[in-house]
């Protein structure tokens, strides 16, 4: 059985396949093995939400079994900022963005 991660970041994706390879008997593949496949916005409430999204677009384009997965950072002094909109927040470019000193909070 195929089952593909939908997922853009090729640690995540590299970091999930490593989990499941030797433990359960599956063909791990992932998003760049299909090109042409665009992951759906994240429009969610919940990081649950943006998972299911990508697993269903993915298992649809693909006719296999999909894993999607979202995640975000949630810092308590900021009462869960930036939490679901992490991504947006980091300008799309990971946490470490220059321009955003101390992660852009004051």
């Amino acid at each position: 059985m195929i089952l593909v991660v939908a997922t853009e970041n090729k640690d995540k994706g590299r970091e999930i396949a490593s989990i499941i390879n030797g433990q359960i008997n599956l063909d791990v593949r992932f998003l760049t093995d299909y090109p042409g496949i665009t992951l759906p916005p994240e429009t969610g409430a919940t990081y649950k939400e943006n998972a299911i999204l990508k697993a269903k677009t993915v298992a649809g384009e693909t006719s296999h079994w999909a894993l999607g997965d979202d995640s975000g950072l949630e810092i308590d002094a900021c009462d869960g900022a930036p939490g679901l909109y992490s991504a947006r927040f980091a300008n799309g470019s990971g946490f470490a963005r220059p321009s955003a000193g101390r992660g852009g909070i004051e």
